[in-house]
């Protein structure tokens, strides 16, 4: 498997900063005010707006809200199977009411919750490069309307 390098995180666009290239001690421990999370939030838009709504409320990985499918809910309960996650062990999560608000609204026909460009395929993780754009226009609207 490759790995590949972000070399601008979304982020930037609303004047967060992150320390990773200089300091690798300080990696994941950058933590959001709830100011930049609500920027965030509402520069979301979309589909992929959905899925980062959905990375703030469940503190999950973007492949495995890419990969959500309808049939791993039951009842208030979200379980990604361990074929799906990084470290192979099956993710229980409640579905609290935003959550369950986002999932209703993008609740298709499809098998996924967000289907790619093939109706029974599910977003790939190397979709992100176009979520970055668009959020990043969104929060140029956004700061330039004084928000």
């Amino acid at each position: 498997m490759s790995a590949r390098r972000i070399e601008l995180l979304p982020a930037f666009s609303v004047g967060l900063t992150c320390r990773r290239r200089c300091d690798p001690a300080a990696r994941g421990k950058r933590i959001l005010s709830d100011d930049e999370l609500r920027k965030v939030w509402h520069a979301c838009e979309d589909m992929f707006g959905d899925m980062i709504r959905l990375l703030i409320l469940r503190g999950c990985r973007n492949g495995e809200i890419g990969r959500l499918m309808p049939q791993w809910q039951e009842r208030d309960v979200m379980t990604i199977p361990g074929d799906s996650t990084k470290n192979g062990r099956a993710h229980a999560i409640p579905i609290l009411p935003m959550a369950r608000a986002i999932l209703h609204r993008r609740k298709t026909n499809a098998r996924y919750y967000f289907p790619g460009r093939l109706i029974d395929d599910h977003f790939k993780d190397g979709s992100w490069g176009k979520f970055k754009k668009g959020t990043r226009r969104a929060l140029r609207r956004d700061r330039l309307a004084g928000s």
